[in-house]
């Protein structure tokens, strides 16, 4: 537990406004930055690269060419007599050459101006349409998280592709020599027959593997060299991001501030000049009002982010907004009963209660007025604040205080412990207690522990019993002499060791009748200002008794031992 200050300095405020300023001036001076991706020239190729892509697309022209006659003979075939066997198995051959057709076209296009075609964007558009309603809201999340890594992903899909092709390139390559073997064996002529068919299939399947594996190389390179740097892309992307959605949320940061301060300041206003706060501010009405007053206020700030973000249309911060409030609520449901017991606190209707007594670790403070955070004072310590969270209260109980010590002791008092050391309290604080012994030595005790030592404390007057005892031969003055004797000389005696003012009270009285002698009781009651003299004053009172014997000649006694002899016995005569 530690003590804490009250307010911040202004020097932290001042500071505070500083980096909240220059933090804006760092937002709009990013926004009003052009991206660095459009500045930045695209890269001229060398002449070996410009062979390479030509060499490129005159292979995949030739393609284009070899499919679309193929595709036109498959269509004349179809207007022949064909049986319907015939004609269904056509008809899916040529959906194929047509699907391979637009295939072609697109790699064309693409290695030509290096722009990425998104082949199955009709199937996507199609397949989204059926999605359930959820995945429909937070589709433009996922499209937003598909974007930020596009190319990583399309080259690590490109690698992929290019091991799967030389597999295929293996394979395809692997089976055409094979064939080439057993056609050099001269077999028989339908073996022959067979084998060229199959070898023209394989050798088409290998030539077009190899055509896909260049393209597939160019492609990577392309994006190998389009890719920027890191550093690049995460300015590009935080530039991009408050050019247009960082934007979006600094206007509803700011809605949902001003909100808050609109509501703050204006119910500020509303309890200065408000005739019920001005009578009262503890009553619960009240406090009633200024919570319900702030939990409008919270709930108004939300619902002005989500406006501000809908009238933006910035449907990805909309949609991230509302799944975290609604993670919020969802989770609220096992906090509730928590915020219940917290609104209960801040009403003064919970276990610990406004201007009541509550121990912390053992010490004991006065509860501050209850909010989010509660100072807990002591008066009797040095830092004697404490600021603890709400939360904290809960497990706590307050009773009313009804006039009690807040410590038993107060800086510069002296006090007693248990085992006739006294000390003098020099600083004390809710973590220690400095101590003052005589003879100079100092100790700091923790404040809890110093609590269970019990302390008696002496400055606030004190008291000192003694006893002393005289001899039985003076038994017949010993109950009405004697104790007024003791008492004049123990007075007069105790003058002239401490201010007579201190001395409050001196009392003798006959104690008891003792084994070996007449005991006597010395009460003393003195000043706490003379609480330093504590041992002086009681070895004072049994040196004034010794004294008093001496002058009046009465004996003061010692332990005695009686023994008692057990008689002999009487020797038996029989």
């Amino acid at each position: 537990m530690h003590a804490t200050s009250s307010n911040p300095s202004p020097s932290h405020s001042h500071r505070f406004h500083v980096w909240l300023a220059l933090a804006f001036g760092v937002v709009f001076l990013l926004a009003a930055v052009p991206a660095t991706k459009a500045q930045q020239p695209e890269a001229t190729p060398t002449p070996q690269e410009t062979a390479k892509k030509t060499s490129l697309l005159e292979d995949l022209s030739k393609s284009i060419s070899e499919t679309e006659a193929k595709l036109k003979k498959l269509e004349s075939q179809r207007k022949s007599n064909l049986a319907p066997p015939e004609l269904l198995e056509l008809a899916e051959e040529i959906d194929q050459t047509e699907r391979e057709l637009r295939r072609l076209k697109n790699w064309f296009l693409s290695s030509a101006t290096k722009i990425e075609l998104d082949e199955s964007s009709d199937a996507q558009q199609e397949t989204l349409t059926l999605e359930q309603e959820i995945r429909e809201l937070v589709a433009p999340v996922i499209s937003e998280l598909k974007d930020a890594t596009l190319e990583p992903r399309k080259i690590e899909s490109l690698r992929r592709r290019l091991a799967i092709l030389d597999d295929q390139r293996a394979t395809a390559t692997r089976v055409v020599t094979a064939i080439d073997r057993k056609l050099a064996q001269n077999p028989p002529q339908d073996v022959v027959d067979r084998l060229n068919e199959q070898r023209a299939v394989w050798q088409e399947h290998l030539d077009e593997t190899e055509l896909e594996i260049a393209i597939a190389n160019d492609r990577l390179a392309d994006l190998n060299n389009s890719t920027e740097s890191l550093w690049v892309r995460a300015t590009t992307g935080i530039q991009n991001f408050f050019r247009t959605r960082g934007k979006n949320l600094l206007y509803a940061i700011i809605g949902c501030i001003v909100t808050l301060l609109i509501f703050r300041r204006g119910y500020a206003m509303f309890r200065k000049y408000s005739p019920v706060h001005r009578r009262t501010s503890d009553s619960f009405y009240i406090k009633s009002l200024d919570l319900g007053f702030h939990v409008a206020g919270i709930l108004a700030a939300i619902l002005v982010f989500v406006f501000i973000l809908y009238l933006t249309n910035d449907w990805v911060l909309l949609v991230v907004t509302l799944l975290f409030l609604g993670a919020i609520a969802w989770g609220s449901k096992h906090t509730l009963p928590r915020y219940y017991d917290q609104a209960k606190l801040m009403l003064n209707l919970g276990p610990v209660r406004e201007g009541e007594r509550v121990l912390i670790d053992g010490i004991p403070w006065k509860v501050g007025k209850i909010h989010v955070y509660t100072d807990f004072t002591n008066p009797t310590l040095k830092g004697g604040l404490v600021r603890l969270p709400i939360d904290n209260l809960l497990s706590m109980r307050s009773r009313p205080a009804t006039g009690e010590l807040w410590f038993p002791c107060e800086a510069g008092d002296w006090i007693l412990f248990d085992d006739e050391r006294l000390a003098k309290v020099i600083e004390q604080t809710p973590e220690y207690v400095h101590i003052l012994r005589k003879g100079g030595s100092r100790k700091l005790i923790p404040s809890q522990q110093f609590l269970e030592m019990a302390p008696e404390n002496l400055s606030k007057n004190f008291r000192l019993k003694s006893t002393f005892g005289i001899d039985y031969i003076h038994q017949d003055i010993s109950t009405h002499e004697v104790p007024g004797i003791f008492a004049k000389a123990i007075e007069e005696g105790l003058a002239e060791i401490v201010p007579a003012e201190a001395i409050i009270h001196i009392s003798v009285e006959f104690s008891s009748a003792g084994a070996s002698s007449l005991d006597y009781e010395v009460l003393a009651d003195f000043s706490g200002d003379v609480a330093s003299r504590y041992h002086i004053l009681r070895r004072a009172i049994q040196r004034l008794c010794v004294d008093v014997c001496n002058e009046h000649q009465w004996n003061v006694p010692f332990t005695q031992i009686t023994v008692h002899q057990a008689p002999t016995p009487t020797p038996d005569k029989g």
